[in-house]
């Protein structure tokens, strides 16, 4: 809380081609499998350490481990703070974190000393804690009443002792989990809406599915998906560039064009979307447009190739040869590799 130090997760990386991850981040299954039901099944253990680092202005400095959550033959995991710095909680259970039926709460003097088991863990997965800004009370989302996380609250008293565990009532609709509660300081009788950009009656899950389909090339399924999104939420700007970029990919560029141009509106700086409206105008033939584009885009990242490329074959189009070979030397100058730069100029 005081902003010195920093405490966190750890644990040995396993190796890529042993995980089955060989080409990037694109997973063969066929290897994956084997290895993943190794852990599943219990065949092979993953723990995980806390350690501390002080935070040193950002400049780090040696991680160090946290004595008694640490190299305990356990997963420790999940640490956080009390905000008047006295008290750490953690969770801990045989493997992995997060979720774990066996995960109990752990807690422990903040400048080091005796880890002991909380008096409000319940039989079925405790984690997800959160402190209240007072330090006194601790909300944990714990499995007790069924396969949905739910919400439980505690008092801790001033030495760190929990009171029995309070169920709250009517915190979640039917068939929804409660992950990562935070306390907010709220007025007791100001009403309080929760927005749904998550499941499939918010926009997050269409717009994640877009962006994947339009990955992987089905455009058809991207666009039905990316306008679903819109639909639910025609605020989120977002979602009209997802859905330019898939106009893009299936050359519809005057759609594209006008997705851009309603980011461009609300936030003409964007430079992501003035370097795809630049790429638009250049397929339809409007290079001077084009070149306005790429412009403001070299003025806000001068250092950018992309956008002296693009200008520089934009200049071409339009037989400004000096131009263009303005921008392809400046594109060498700063990536002397671009073979693509040296045999256009």
């Amino acid at each position: 809380p005081d902003g010195k130090e920093i405490i966190f997760t750890r644990s040995p990386a396993i190796s890529a081609s042993e995980s089955g991850i060989t080409d990037g981040f694109t997973r063969k299954t066929e290897v994956n499998k084997p290895f993943t039901d190794k852990f599943v099944n219990g065949e092979r253990d993953y723990k995980y350490d806390l350690y501390k680092i002080p935070f040193n202005d950002g400049r780090g400095g040696e991680p160090i481990p946290v004595a008694g959550a640490s190299d305990n033959g356990k997963s420790n995991y999940f640490a956080r703070y009390s905000p008047d710095g006295k008290w750490i909680v953690f969770c801990k259970a045989n493997n992995f974190m997060l979720l774990m039926g066996d995960s109990k709460l752990y807690i422990m003097p903040a400048e080091g000393g005796e880890v002991r088991e909380l008096e409000c863990n319940l039989e079925n997965m405790n984690s997800y804690h959160s402190w209240s800004p007072n330090s006194k009370w601790l909300v944990v989302a714990t499995k007790e009443r069924g396969p949905y996380t739910q919400m439980y609250l505690t008092h801790i008293d001033e030495n760190g002792h929990a009171s029995p565990p309070v169920f709250i009532e009517n915190a979640k609709p039917p068939k929804r989990a409660v992950n990562i509660p935070e306390f907010v300081n709220w007025p007791i009788h100001k009403p309080i809406t929760v927005v749904d950009s998550f499941t499939e009656t918010g926009d997050y899950l269409t717009i994640a599915e877009a962006k994947y389909r339009a990955t992987t090339g089905e455009l058809d399924k991207a666009l039905k998906a990316v306008n679903k999104a819109i639909r639910l939420d025609p605020d989120n700007y977002d979602q009209y560039y997802v859905r330019g970029y898939v106009y893009s990919a299936m050359g519809e560029w005057d759609k594209a064009l006008k997705d851009y141009n309603t980011i461009l509106r609300v936030n003409p700086g964007n430079n992501q979307a003035l370097h795809n409206r630049g790429i638009a105008w250049m397929n339809l033939g409007k290079f001077e447009k084009a070149i306005g584009d790429f412009s403001i885009n070299i003025k806000n990242k001068p250092n950018d190739t992309a956008e002296y490329y693009n200008r520089a074959l934009s200049f071409l189009e339009l037989k400004q040869f000096q131009e263009a070979i303005d921008d392809f030397t400046r594109v060498i100058e700063l990536d002397e590799s671009d073979i693509g730069a040296v045999f256009n100029k």
